[in-house]
């Protein structure tokens, strides 16, 4: 027989936990896989042989602190196991066309561009396997959340909650389990949410709010999660109510207070809709390429650099002088290569770069906008005005104002 069990993601001792567990399986010889969406865990067993070794498995289950939300005997159209064991190369077309997977010709033909699509990106632009994993991980939990029937949380106004989001695109709210503050509810019963971080430093300006636990609101079951934190104000937005794990605790009324008063000052509608109305909006810095507005604002600084040294120490003045303060001696390698070689497109630069000192490409990548992003967050009018900005434009800077 065929076996899944559908549980709920235990909150202590997991690693641990699923250790035995595979001990176990492992010790009664069964084929089996585990897939873990951020929410609930998934087990298939291929090769139960009757339904004693079900309720075995099931109570092993409960022993290990495991709440079991589901079983399912037989019908279970297994592939997990091949595409996460050790056999992953072995996966061939084969496995993926299979009937076994699915009988509709809509749903197969969306799987291959689907597989296309990973494999385009995976090659093209060096996409790490995790991030892909984990934007598919994002689409089995939401199909699961849309379809499958799931008990409501019980929730009000000033709560807060744990909420499942999964993995979108840049900038936008993500995470398997994000606490949020429940704002208002509106007549569909919807919750309108202002997610939080455990994130303070760097966190500045407007459309943040910081807190401190016990001072601020309180924390139920874990009053270790976060001792402080920040509201990201401006991801606030309604979610589907299905995307609530759990409640887990409240804010203090003057607290929430000042939460509404913070909201209306970001948003401001009305006072953009009049500046739009009158014209009045600043366009000139809109115009401006991202390289052109942050030359503008260090230019004194830029203008005094000295250029009668080694390009290495150029460039480290450069970074110096626009607050760019890093460890990492990869950024200022990789501003010496793009200018040697003439290279200022990301893709080309990375491509390149990475084959040149032989690491991976999206490793380079990573490094390079978590040191970025570091800079940008003390430099948060760069980041509203150009949501796009990377180290491409400080490299075009630097070429165009101190190298030519």
């Amino acid at each position: 027989m065929e076996l899944m069990i559908l549980v709920e993601r235990p909150n202590v001792s997991l690693k641990n936990n699923l250790s035995k567990l595979e001990k176990y399986f492992e010790v009664s010889n069964y084929d089996y896989s585990i897939e873990d969406d951020g929410n609930n865990i998934y087990f298939f067993i291929l090769n139960i042989v009757n339904y004693n070794e079900v309720e075995l498995l099931n109570n092993k289950l409960h022993e290990l602190n495991f709440e079991v939300l589901e079983i399912i005997v037989d019908n279970v159209k297994n592939k997990v196991k091949s595409l996460n064991s050790e056999d992953e190369n072995n996966i061939t077309n084969d496995d993926l066309n299979s009937d076994i997977f699915f009988n509709s010709k809509i749903v197969m033909k969306q799987l291959s561009k689907l597989v296309k699509t990973v494999d385009f990106n995976m090659r093209r632009y060096l996409v790490s396997p995790k991030k892909i994993s984990d934007h598919i991980v994002t689409l089995t939990s939401e199909i699961y959340m849309e379809y499958n029937d799931k008990n409501n949380v019980t929730y009000k106004v000033g709560d807060i909650v744990e909420c499942n989001f999964g993995v979108h695109l840049s900038g936008e709210l993500s995470g398997g389990r994000v606490p949020c503050v429940i704002i208002k509810i509106n007549n569909k019963k919807r919750p309108y949410i202002v997610p939080i971080t455990k994130k303070t430093s760097y966190i500045n300006g407007k459309g943040y709010l910081k807190f401190k636990n016990k001072q601020d609101l309180e924390y139920e079951h874990n009053e270790s999660l976060y001792k402080e934190g920040t509201l990201l104000l401006e991801l606030g937005q309604y979610i589907n109510p299905k995307r609530v794990n759990k409640v887990l605790g409240y804010v203090y009324e003057d607290f929430f207070i000042k939460i509404k008063k913070e909201l209306a000052r970001v948003y401001e509608f009305e006072e953009n809709n009049k500046k739009y109305i009158n014209n009045n909006i600043d366009t000139e810095d809109v115009k401006l390429k991202a390289e052109e507005y942050v030359y503008n604002k260090f230019e004194a600084e830029i203008d005094n650099i000295n250029k009668d040294q080694s390009m290495e120490n150029i460039v480290v003045d450069f970074l110096n002088c626009i607050g760019f303060k890093t460890n990492e001696t990869l950024i200022v390698d990789l501003f010496v290569y793009a200018i040697s070689n003439d290279i200022y497109k990301k893709k080309d630069l990375i491509e390149n770069y990475s084959k040149k000192i032989n690491i991976k490409g999206y490793l380079i990548s990573n490094n390079i906008s978590k040191e970025v992003n570091k800079w940008l967050l003390n430099n948060l009018d760069i980041k509203e005005k150009y949501y796009k900005f990377s180290i491409i434009s400080l490299i075009k800077l630097f070429k165009n104002n101190i190298v030519s």
